[in-house]
């Protein structure tokens, strides 16, 4: 494991939202449930986070960030966040955490107060 600076030109686009707090042991309890090659899963993640650090626009962010999202989703067998309970957030809600869970990373091209507000 490496040490990454991750500093984007569109910083100020992302947003960290405090949902509620969620049992972490559920969450895991369910990854180890339900993935089944857990190498292939891993091997995905890893080439989407080079992506992602090196994403040099928020278009092009919001589109790894909404891929990865979409693996989770399958993999464990659950509903986005964003489907669930932001499904008219003008850009792409990620969960963070136990997946669904306490944090969201909610990126648009709308601003920051915007964001602010909506949430």
């Amino acid at each position: 494991m490496q040490p990454v600076h991750f500093s984007p030109a569109f910083a100020a686009q992302l947003c960290f939202v405090f949902r509620q707090k969620q049992n972490s042991r559920e969450g895991i309890q369910r990854y180890r449930e339900r993935a089944r090659d857990q190498s292939a899963l891993i091997d995905q993640i890893s080439e989407l986070t080079q992506r992602t650090i090196q994403a040099p626009t928020l278009a092009e962010f919001n589109a790894i960030m909404l891929e990865h999202e979409q693996l989770i989703s399958r993999t464990l067998d659950l509903q986005r966040a964003q489907d669930l309970y932001f499904p008219d957030f003008p850009g792409v809600v990620k969960s963070l955490g136990a997946w669904g869970g306490d944090f969201v990373l909610a990126m648009s091209e709308q601003t920051p107060a915007w964001v602010a507000d909506y949430f």
